[in-house]
């Protein structure tokens, strides 16, 4: 979060000195051909440096989804595991279930066709 302030910060820092270097040279008294000039130079060093900060800010966005991207599938994986992990023990307690009602079965199938009642 205080990565995107600073961004914000910077960019109205930039907005606001532009309007005033565009205020001084409007104000200034010099001929109209200087003015000119000098607004298409300042213009092109202020285009320059905006399209600097923004690769600035594609090469850290990259990062930031490389590094996003990483977490992910390492998360991913450990979930996976985890996921595996609790199905084989479910999958045991419901063989051990099962081996427990298979072995009542058989008791009382035997109990019935002895007739004996323990």
């Amino acid at each position: 979060m205080g990565k995107n302030r600073n961004g914000g910060f910077l960019l109205g820092a930039l907005i606001g000195a532009a309007a005033g270097v565009a205020a001084g040279i409007l104000t200034a008294p010099k001929a109209g051909k200087d003015t000119r000039k000098d607004i298409e130079r300042r213009g092109k060093a202020a285009l320059k440096a905006g399209e600097k900060r923004a690769k600035e800010l594609e090469k850290q966005a990259k990062q930031a989804g490389k590094n996003i991207s990483t977490e992910a599938k390492r998360v991913g994986g450990e979930i996976s595991e985890k996921a595996k992990t609790a199905g084989a023990v479910a999958a045991g307690k419901v063989a051990d279930t099962a081996d427990v009602v298979a072995e009542k079965a058989d008791d009382l199938a035997d109990k019935l066709s002895t007739g004996t009642d323990d």
